[in-house]
């Protein structure tokens, strides 16, 4: 299968391809399909297994099969209950916590068991701060105040003139933290909820490739599943520091790409202008030398001419002289 990139969950599939083995799901679901990197890794995985995929997104790619086109607030309930879930699109907390609530309801509903849910970006920098990528779908009560140019950095909390950003493309929260803020808030609202409910909710979290966190219900996965979950949750909390240590280089080496990106950007800009103006001086300065040969072949034109003239008046006066001469004699 190829390697899936950092910013996707295809990134984690050398952990998740053992727990869906585990599984054996007959229905998963993708929430998010943006480009389909990791559709194409699912897919491959459900058409060995005989397992249907299902995926949701407001904009798929028509080259990625079973995309409902729609946003996953209103498509999560009405599509039938999936065994595993997905989720890497709108990375804020009402949506997040839409899903969520949506995905356990629907099982409850269905009558089918509680799901293994997957939530990418739990992580920095959007585990404690809303993300959008559409602001005007988010209801105006449940949106933080945001920007569409300002970007975030690791050494503020304060949005910054740089730093992870894409105008145009998402709008970032003024400010982290606090409640009702970013994915992983939840994700640790919902299992609070559930919790209290009396159902037992688990997340494991992965804190590396923007965050992964896996939920599950002990009484709802198969033990062999449950035995590869713990498993994992044990090498994670071996390599937990460390993994947080090579996130935050990633993290600073990943911006500081994008800032000398930004900068080498500016310079090509400066540079193109700079091409644009020499060529403008290139063109005067081919009109002025073609003016002025122009003006050298008028000058000898009128320089012949005036020399014509003094051969003239040098003749007409040597005429006049031999008149006057004759006349004297």
């Amino acid at each position: 299968m190829p390697e899936g990139k950092v910013g996707s969950l295809g990134a984690f599939w050398p952990l998740l391809e053992p727990v869906l083995d585990a599984l054996a799901p007959r229905r998963v679901c993708e929430v998010g399909v943006e480009a389909g990197a990791f559709a194409v890794q699912l897919l491959e995985w459900c058409r060995a297994r005989g397992c249907a995929y299902v995926g949701v997104d407001p904009a798929p790619p028509d080259d990625v099969p079973g995309v409902i086109r729609g946003t996953s607030l209103d498509v999560l309930l009405r599509v039938e209950p999936c065994d595993a879930y997905f989720i890497d699109g709108d990375h804020n907390y009402h949506t997040v916590r839409g899903e969520l609530n949506a995905i356990a309801h629907g099982a409850e509903r269905h009558g089918a068991r509680a799901p293994l849910v997957c939530v990418h970006d739990v992580g920095w920098p959007w585990g404690r701060r809303d993300m959008y990528y559409a602001p005007e779908t988010i209801p105006a009560e449940h949106r933080h105040p945001f920007s569409s140019e300002l970007g975030v950095a690791q050494h503020t909390d304060e949005l910054v003139d740089g730093g992870f950003r894409d105008p145009g493309r998402f709008a970032v929260a003024h400010r982290a933290g606090g409640a009702r803020n970013g994915v992983l808030t939840a994700v640790e609202d919902f299992l609070a909820s559930a919790r209290e409910a009396g159902a037992d909710w688990q997340m494991l979290l992965v804190p590396a490739a923007f965050g992964l966190a896996v939920l599950y219900r002990t009484d709802a996965v198969p033990e062999r599943c449950l035995q590869r979950l713990r498993r994992l949750e044990t090498a994670v909390a071996e390599l937990g520091g460390f993994l947080q240590l090579v996130e935050h280089n990633y993290m600073s080496l990943y911006l500081f790409g994008e800032d000398a990106k930004r900068y080498a950007d500016g310079l090509q800009r400066h540079a193109d202008g700079i091409q644009l103006q020499f060529t403008a001086l290139e063109t005067a300065y081919a009109d002025l030398l073609a003016q002025f040969n122009g003006l050298q072949s008028a000058y000898a034109d009128l320089s012949a001419h005036a020399d014509a003239l003094l051969d003239d008046y040098r003749r007409l006066d040597e005429t006049y002289r031999r008149l006057q001469n004759d006349r004297a004699r």
